[in-house]
């Protein structure tokens, strides 16, 4: 889908590496010695194979931002980023495509922190908002992705911790926050403008809610094409949000 919207940042039209990732963390991903060993000063495991490390530079954030939200005042139709959050964007409709200048440096990490199995071939990415007043919570859940790439983008507010329940199988079905709190997985993070979380896309997670402000996230679902249907599944994914957000804008239309 092509975007016909009008940038007020000409620099997000053609976007760099160097101009979006922190320096110290480029420095380190760029090297030919790259290793676990060079990560760890600027890692941190926050639950059970749950690993956040600085990476945009705010400054680059807050554009990101304010671009996002100048799109959302010109034009109000647009697919829902996923089938549980209601207040998101998909990059490829704005016509961002940053998911093409960190999946490079994002494999990277996958292949030192997690597992070069889970080397990234398609992506699904979108920025999403919780509000106070508005969407401010989200249930325990699994993601739709062999691994997930979350950062925060910006954050003035109180709660809306991320809550780690680590890896279930001991029953069907999704764990309560009592089963969570007592898992060894178990974790509570709370963002920073920036910094970002890796983590496989099976590990159950929850949103507490937030109690007052605003938090906006960029978000990158990735999966590896090692079965045949995981290579048609987010173009398909993209194609039932678009439908499905059709129906839900026309229905408020007809409440008009």
């Amino acid at each position: 889908m092509v975007s016909l919207y009008n940038f007020n940042c000409q620099q997000l039209e053609n976007l760099k590496a160097e101009d979006v990732i922190v320096p110290e963390l480029l420095q380190i991903l760029n090297a030919e010695d790259l290793s676990y060993e060079k990560l760890v000063p600027i890692i941190k495991e926050e639950a059970r194979e749950v690993y956040s490390f600085p990476f945009l530079k705010p400054e680059f954030c807050a554009l990101l931002t304010e671009e996002i939200e100048s799109y959302e005042k010109e034009k109000k139709e647009g697919s829902l980023p996923n089938g549980l959050n209601r207040e998101g964007w998909v990059l490829q409709e704005v016509g961002i495509n940053l998911d093409l200048v960190l999946l490079p440096y994002i494999n990277k990490l996958i292949d030192h922190l997690l597992s070069p199995k889970l080397q990234v071939d398609s992506n699904h990415s979108y920025i999403i908002r919780y509000r106070a007043d508005g969407f401010k919570s989200l249930k325990f859940h699994t993601d739709d992705s062999d691994v997930t790439f979350n950062l925060c983008l910006k954050f003035e507010g109180k709660g809306n911790e991320l809550v780690f329940g680590g890896h279930f199988s001991e029953r069907p079905g999704t764990p309560t926050m009592e089963e969570a709190a007592s898992s060894k997985g178990y974790g509570e993070y709370t963002h920073t403008v920036g910094r970002a979380l890796l983590h496989s896309g099976w590990v159950y997670h929850a949103v507490k809610p937030l109690l007052e402000g605003v938090r906006w996230n960029f978000i990158l679902w990735g999966m590896k094409h090692d079965e045949e249907w995981k290579r048609t599944f987010y173009e398909e994914l993209k194609q039932s949000l678009r439908e499905k957000s059709k129906k839900t804008f026309d229905s408020m239309k007809v409440g008009d």
